[in-house]
């Protein structure tokens, strides 16, 4: 699951996470900074095993907005 986190502060809870129970528990295994999330996943049609990871790295104030910082990227496994 691609996780964008909290829009208006910095957070752990940012990246992509994985489940092997169907949900009951999860396991981040892509983590980049507090102020970058995952926004996209997408499966290699060719290869099961293959998955690329889109971040975004963001900061939203009251008075503006950042985005498109050194943690944005694509990640492959």
């Amino acid at each position: 699951m691609a996780a964008l986190g909290n829009l208006w502060k910095d957070s752990e809870e940012r990246g992509v996470f994985r489940s092997r129970d169907g949900g009951d528990t999860w396991e981040k295994v892509l983590y980049v900074d507090p102020y970058t999330g995952a926004v996209d996943l997408v499966m290699d049609p060719s290869d099961p095993n293959t998955l690329y990871a889109a971040t975004y790295q963001r900061l939203r104030r009251a008075w503006g907005f950042n985005g498109g910082g050194p943690g944005s990227g694509i990640y492959k496994t």
